[in-house]
Parts: structure tokens; C-alpha cells; sequence
């Protein structure tokens, strides 16, 4: 029953609350793989979601500091 028990918490419970990890180092490197390629191209799109007018005109001239922003 005890090997039965175990078994099904493993295969529920695969990370670990208290430390904030995985408990399996691969699946741990893999996390930390996927999350630095993400940090990498995260924010690129933002303007894509501003409205048309703001994507064509709005992001080139900073008006306050009167300094081209998007040649």
C-alpha cells in the first residue's frame, strides 16, 4: 500500500512549493531554458496591440523631450 501511495504522489505532485523548484533537475533545466528564451523576446510585440494610428505616427517623435524614438 506504501509503494502503491507513493507511486500515485509522484505521479500528482512533480514540483516542490516550499523551494520553488522542480523535484526532477532535468525537468527543472528545461524550465529554466524555456524561461530565459522567453525573457528574451518578451515585450517585442507590444506595439503590435496600441491602436493603428498610435503604431504609424505615435511611437516615432517624443514630443515632451523632443527626441526621435523610432527612426
Amino acid at each position: 500500500m506504501k509503494a502503491e501511495a507513493a507511486k500515485a504522489y509522484w505521479k500528482r505532485n512533480d514540483f516542490d512549493p516550499i523551494r520553488g523548484q522542480f523535484y526532477d533537475q532535468t525537468k527543472e533545466d528545461k524550465f529554466i531554458g524555456a524561461r530565459e528564451a522567453e525573457s528574451q523576446i518578451h515585450g517585442q510585440d507590444y506595439c503590435k496591440k496600441l491602436p493603428i494610428t498610435v503604431q504609424n505616427d505615435g511611437l516615432m517623435y517624443n514630443p515632451i523631450n523632443m527626441k526621435v524614438e523610432d527612426p
